[in-house]
């Protein structure tokens, strides 16, 4: 009997777009209404221009209307443009697999593959948000006076107090920066240790559903999102703080892109007795409000690494800060 392949079992026309789909299933931000699939997006990635793509949008319209008279015409005003510039992401991913037993553990080896995959995309998905949050915010320090920044963390991590903790007044307070805009916050980001703490004060809501799985978490309101992929940095003296981020919904537009050509490829090595898979995405996650600061010639591959993502310098804020859906909490637990 001979080996069965990637390629026999996987057929890229029906495979890919179901990895695509699971993708967005498994995605508890997108699910919440945070990230917004945005088509336009999609489209400019499909059109190629990497690493950066423009977005098309309209600065919000501001003013008040005006007294209708029967001897004077009414003012003509305008509507004025917000340059935001997004950053095109070419990514991709191989894995070897030497017996493809493990993949054929259940009913439909490709739909295990896929899984797995759509799993492992999601959380990467996360770490490249989590690189671009904290470089939005990273700017926001240094040229908006951190007006989207609530910090009451103390250097001395180990001798915190409760008013240097995550807490129903510091969330109130934060999202007071976004001032009578601030209903539209709906979920929050934190790391385990900063939910461990409130779990621990039985201030954590489950919501589970009628067979008692775990549908999602509550604090204060907010849909929680756990991940330890979050900024944490050693306090000066002792201890940790912990970056937290309110989100409101479709604060986050999201894109992609992966050719039917060269989305997914397989190779074998019949001497090693490998079979090797490729998948190569083209992806964009856009906090609204803020465009690219780099230019291609400031990056050191062809499209932004996390790594630069995360950079005060990658980031310039383009709307009113009420326009946009954003804010950091950094609490020492």
């Amino acid at each position: 009997m001979g080996k069965v392949l990637i390629s026999d079992i996987i057929q890229p026309a029906v495979w890919l777009p179901y990895v695509q789909e699971q993708i967005v299933q498994v995605n508890r931000l997108i699910a919440s209404g945070i990230i917004y699939l945005d088509d336009l997006l999609s489209q400019k990635i499909a059109g190629g221009g990497a690493p950066f793509i423009n977005v098309p949008n309209y600065s919000p319209m501001t003013g008040t209307s005006q007294v209708l008279s029967d001897s004077g015409d009414l003012s003509v005003g305008g509507i004025s443009t917000a340059r935001q510039i997004a950053y095109a992401l070419a990514r991709g991913d191989a894995r070897s697999v030497n017996d493809l037993a493990k993949w054929r553990s259940g009913d439909d080896p490709a739909k295990a593959i896929g899984n797995g995959w759509a799993n492992w995309w999601t959380t990467d998905e996360q770490a490249i948000l989590v690189a671009i949050l904290t470089g939005i915010f990273a700017d926001n320090v240094t040229n908006d006076t951190s007006d989207l920044v609530h910090d009451i963390s103390i250097e001395d991590g180990n001798n915190a107090v409760a008013e240097n903790k995550m807490s129903g007044t510091a969330v109130l307070t934060a999202t007071q920066k976004m001032g009578d805009a601030k209903a539209k916050m709906a979920g929050i980001a934190m790391h385990s240790q900063v939910e461990s703490n409130l779990s621990i004060l039985d201030q954590i809501e489950t919501i589970r559903d009628s067979e008692g799985n775990i549908v999602c978490k509550t604090y204060k309101g907010l849909e929680v999102f756990v991940d330890d992929t979050m900024p944490v940095t050693a306090g000066g003296t002792s201890g940790f703080k912990y970056t937290s981020y309110l989100l409101a919904k479709n604060s986050i537009g999201r894109g992609e892109h992966i050719d039917k050509d060269t989305g997914f490829e397989s190779d074998r090595d019949i001497l090693a007795g490998d079979s090797v898979m490729t998948m190569r995405r083209q992806i964009c996650l856009h906090p609204y409000g803020f465009a690219a600061a780099y230019a291609a010639g400031d990056l050191a591959g062809d499209t932004a690494a996390n790594t630069e993502l995360d950079d005060e310098a990658a980031w310039n804020r383009v709307w009113n800060k009420k326009n946009c859906g954003v804010v950091a909490i950094v609490t020492n637990g």
